[in-house]
């Protein structure tokens, strides 16, 4: 039975394998500290100066700025909920790799996930996570929208999820 299992599984991890590989080879200027020039992030760190002012001296949260468009809600750009246990669930799915590799591994391995879930084979969905990575690349991690990008590579989990659900086959 065992034997069995693990000829399920080994093409599944396999492609973990590949993704892992992949992501921290062409980010691994990341493992040594060094960080992708993301324009939007840099335009970010001036945004939220105000408000990481008030977090220094004051001991609440500030949910206002007046630094943008003569003041809007802060929670658009940084408020910190730390009653919030969303984020070690980041953490887990993230596994605690360093941003952008965190970002780009969840990605692929969603997609993955999403074309397994299609009964696709093994070797079309490793191709189709490979594609992902590259798009997400290109189009919106050089650009600093991590939060889009978080967003997108959790898409084809809760679609991956919802087709199981509705398969109903006790996943």
């Amino acid at each position: 039975m065992k034997t069995t299992l693990i000829k399920q599984l080994q093409p599944h991890l396999i492609a973990i394998g590949i993704f892992l590989l992949i992501s921290f080879v062409y980010f691994s200027p990341a493992l040594s500290g060094k960080a992708l020039k993301q324009g939007d992030i840099a335009q970010w760190t001036g945004m939220q100066k105000e408000i990481a002012d008030y977090r220094a001296s004051h001991s609440d949260e500030p949910l206002w700025t007046g630094s943008m468009f003569s003041g809007m809600p802060a929670y658009q750009i940084s408020v910190l909920y730390p009653s919030n246990l969303v984020q070690y669930v980041n953490k887990l799915m993230w596994l605690w790799m360093p941003n952008p590799i965190n970002l780009l591994f969840l990605a692929m391995l969603g997609f993955y996930l999403l074309m397994i879930s299609f009964k696709a084979d093994f070797r079309i969905a490793i191709a189709g996570a490979l594609l992902m990575l590259f798009v997400l690349y290109f189009v919106s991690i050089r650009a600093g929208h991590n939060t889009k990008v978080h967003a997108i590579a959790l898409i084809p989990l809760i679609f991956a999820g919802v087709l199981m659900a509705y398969r109903g086959n006790g996943y």
